[in-house]
């Protein structure tokens, strides 16, 4: 669950153009990995876990990064953060559970299931 209240007054502390909000999330590859030097095998990792944080995508802007954007030209998200990042400081306001991907069609489900069982 994303406090906005406490997610606004970290980007305001940080002085940021933008905050990202993002949340902690393990990757699980379910593989033993093989690392490569030189074509030769270095070490082999055992279906290994990542803790990455991931891209919510709920930002906090400041008004100002209206200007980065050109009249008529269509612009993805991560090209605005990497062209206001060259200039301005972009934080990451960092959140722990409570957050599913409803762009993703399985974890849509997951998320349709668990709200209706809260009825």
């Amino acid at each position: 669950m994303i406090d906005f209240e406490k997610a606004l007054k970290w980007h305001k502390e940080h002085q940021a153009a933008i905050t990202v909000i993002g949340c902690h999330n393990e990757v699980k590859i379910p593989f033993g990995v093989l690392e490569l030097s030189n074509g030769k095998l270095g070490r082999i990792l055992e279906k290994p876990v990542h803790d990455v944080i991931i891209n919510t995508g709920v930002y906090i802007m400041e008004p100002r990064v209206i200007f980065y954007l050109s009249p008529g030209r269509c612009m993805d998200m991560d090209e605005l953060i990497n062209m206001v990042a060259k200039k301005e400081t972009i934080s990451v306001y960092p959140i722990y559970g409570g957050w599913f991907d409803i762009g993703q069609w399985e974890e849509y489900s997951k998320v349709i299931e668990k709200m209706q069982s809260l009825k």
